[in-house]
């Protein structure tokens, strides 16, 4: 089937985001968003936090940025909902149920509540039956110098 090309007046999807990104301009419109060197300062703001450690196992190490309720979702790029995981920590958050999934909850402070659960499927975990193989706490509330500085990327 032959695609139909583009009706005069129409844009492809994204080209306005393309365009804000493009002037230095926040990610995304509808949620807390930063633009790109406001996202570098918060990714250094909150490797500091961690220590340069995971916050889940505490390994030394490459640290990759976690949002607990991710962007396509509506969350957003703030100190209450980005946590620094390794990069073993990180590939068990879209691990299958079967093998232990990372499950992290925020607390909406700056800390998290890890959960590591194990399950047949998806549909056992989200009626209860699961297993939960481990639990903790990472992350902190951010200081007042901190929230300034945070309340400054907006």
């Amino acid at each position: 089937m032959k695609r139909s090309p583009l009706r005069p007046g129409r844009h492809r999807v994204g080209r306005r985001a393309a365009e804000r990104r493009e002037a230095g301009g926040k990610l995304a419109v509808g949620r807390a968003s930063l633009s790109r060197d406001g996202l570098a300062a918060l990714r250094f703001m909150l490797v500091q936090r961690a220590d340069s450690r995971c916050e889940r196992c505490g390994r030394m190490t490459i640290l990759e940025l976690h949002h607990a309720v991710p962007r396509s979702h509506g969350g957003a790029d703030a100190w209450q909902n980005c946590v620094m995981l390794c990069r073993p920590c990180h590939g068990l958050v879209d691990a299958p149920y079967m093998k232990g999934r990372l499950m992290v909850w925020p607390n909406h402070t700056g800390e998290f509540k890890f959960d590591l659960v194990e399950a047949p499927d998806k549909a056992a975990y989200q009626i209860g039956h699961y297993k939960l193989m481990s639990s903790c706490w990472g992350g902190r509330a951010a200081t007042s110098v901190e929230a300034a500085a945070l309340a400054e990327l907006r």
